[in-house]
């Protein structure tokens, strides 16, 4: 009867997981989730798959998840000479999230079927804040024109510019010091153990 408790607890597990891929991400209401497949059948076989497989970040190197944003604005300029204004801005934010992928195979232990889930459920954790970075960056983009003073139109143009850049590299830097700060998560629960 043990055995059969057991089996029960890994295929519900691996149904929580199987749902957890389909239709829309709650995490990640806006972004467009994609997986890359994981192999293996134990821990380190699990581990060398992420290490192998994963996506890589900007620098190249091999990542066990990851979320790109990409924000795109554009705005028009209005007003008498000297008193022109940024107005009607329009902000395109557009996310990836990368997330591993793993299907247990009949008989996989129980302990590394829990193993990944609490792996997973760290690492999408963990993404989540890259993501609101990103919707951080468009929203804070989206009121710039309420920061800046009226004036002559292509200053104005510069302006706007220049402070959605800064903005840009604000959350960019946010996001580097976050993943330097938790070893990419490691502090918060993104190993396999």
């Amino acid at each position: 009867m043990r055995q059969g408790w057991r089996q029960a607890i890994t295929l519900v597990l691996v149904l929580a997981l199987t749902a957890s891929q389909a239709g829309p991400d709650p995490l990640f209401p806006h972004a467009t989730v994609q997986h890359y497949e994981v192999k293996g059948g134990s821990l380190r076989q699990l581990q060398r798959s992420l290490e192998s497989d994963g996506p890589r970040d900007e620098e190249g190197r091999v990542v066990q998840g990851l979320t790109r944003w990409r924000i795109e604005w554009a705005f028009g300029l209005s007003g008498p000479e000297g008193q022109c204004r940024a107005t009607d801005v329009r902000v395109q934010w557009q996310t990836t999230v990368t997330l591993p992928h793993w299907t247990p195979h009949r008989g996989t232990p129980v302990a590394v079927v829990e193993a990944w889930s609490r792996y997973l459920e760290a690492l999408r954790s963990h993404e989540v804040v890259h993501y609101r970075h990103g919707t951080r960056a468009a929203e804070e983009i989206r009121r710039l024109a309420d920061t800046l003073p009226p004036g002559d139109c292509a200053a104005v143009e510069r302006a706007f510019n220049i402070k959605a850049m800064r903005v840009m590299d604000k959350y960019r830097t946010l996001s580097r010091a976050y993943d330097d700060r938790t070893r990419h998560g490691a502090t918060q629960g993104v190993v396999l153990d």
